[in-house]
């Protein structure tokens, strides 16, 4: 479904420390954390078992797909931060082999 001037956007949350991580996330749905959260939250499993019966397959579906595509987008951020690091590091070494070439190349030209 599309309307003009309207994008799908997601709050990140650290199912973990059960919080939002306050990043936006825009142009993908947001899962449910519910029976994450629940789970975490120590809720006996056979309730989360019975309230997942009352989901259709499509909507768990959805869930396991916006999931999947969450955890990617993760690793792809990741491995952009590492990109980042290696050109960071290696345009800082070719600047240093760069300033010594220059000095090796004044100090063979006064010889």
């Amino acid at each position: 479904m599309t309307t003009e001037n309207v994008q799908n956007a997601a709050m990140e949350f650290d199912v973990e420390k059960l919080e939002p991580t306050y990043k936006l996330i825009i142009g993908i749905s947001g899962k449910s954390n519910a029976f994450e959260i629940s789970k975490k939250l120590g809720l006996d499993e056979s309730f989360i078992i019975n309230a997942k019966k009352f989901i259709s397959n499509n909507e768990l579906s959805f869930d396991k797909l916006v999931s999947n595509v969450d955890n990617r987008r993760k690793e792809y951020e990741e491995l952009i931060i590492e990109q980042r690091k290696i050109l960071s590091f290696n345009k800082k070494i070719k600047e240093e082999y760069e300033e010594k070439l220059e000095k090796f190349n004044k100090q063979k030209e006064k010889r």
